[in-house]
């Protein structure tokens, strides 16, 4: 038997905890941050959330939550057990993430508003799609490197 380093243990801990949702949840909302408050024409008409905002944001972390119970952690346990190489983890985070931001494209866009599934997809892709891919190949990135 051979022994193992204990900060094998931590990475294998930490890529299961926060990769891929919880990372790129962090991801896409910190770019829509940084992308309000450079867009934002006045800034000095800051109004404060009311409890739907609250209790949205509440839902989303469920919501990601569920992503990395059922979706997130065994699809990095099967990577994993295949010794899949990067371009099976691309494959992946790919298809993931197709599959995610078209979802999502359904669920918000608004035609009475004149939104098309075209229009929606690029946008939710951008926000919530590579995030996704970039936190699969991350998870790519720390397996290798705890596998040394």
């Amino acid at each position: 038997m051979s022994q193992q380093s204990p900060m094998r243990f931590v990475i294998r801990a930490i890529r299961l905890l926060l990769l891929p949702f919880p990372a790129a949840y962090f991801l896409g909302t910190s770019v829509m941050v940084i992308a309000d408050h450079v867009m934002r024409p006045d800034r000095n008409r800051v109004e404060s959330g009311d409890a739907g905002e609250y209790i949205g944001g509440i839902l989303l972390l469920l919501v990601v939550a569920k992503f990395q119970i059922f979706l997130g952690v065994p699809s990095l346990l099967i990577l994993d057990a295949k010794a899949c190489r990067l371009r099976g983890y691309t494959i992946t985070a790919f298809v993931i993430a197709t599959v995610i931001s078209l979802a999502f494209s359904m669920m918000l866009r608004a035609p009475e508003l004149g939104e098309t599934l075209g229009w929606m997809f690029p946008r939710v892709f951008a926000i919530l799609g590579v995030p996704v891919v970039l936190s699969y190949l991350l998870a790519f990135s720390l397996r290798r490197k705890g596998d040394q």
